[in-house]
């Protein structure tokens, strides 16, 4: 419920993200629709990495969402 007592409608966004291999590991990144980095990391194997972009992704409508509040 927004302060006024109406609903607010979840924005919709839209993320991308990448994964490189580097010297010691795999690097990952977040895009939001605008070509920002949201979140970044850098982890020892792929299937870390991976997992990483999953946990951003699926936690990305409450933090993303609440960042563009205001």
């Amino acid at each position: 419920m927004a302060v006024d007592g109406s609903s607010e409608m979840q924005e919709q966004t839209s993320l991308a993200y990448s994964l490189s291999q580097i010297e010691t590991g795999w690097r990952w990144s977040v895009y939001d629709e605008d070509g920002v980095v949201v979140a970044g990391g850098a982890d020892p194997s792929r299937d870390v990495a991976q997992a990483a972009v999953e946990r951003t992704l699926s936690a990305a409508p409450q933090t993303i969402g609440l960042a563009r509040i205001g």
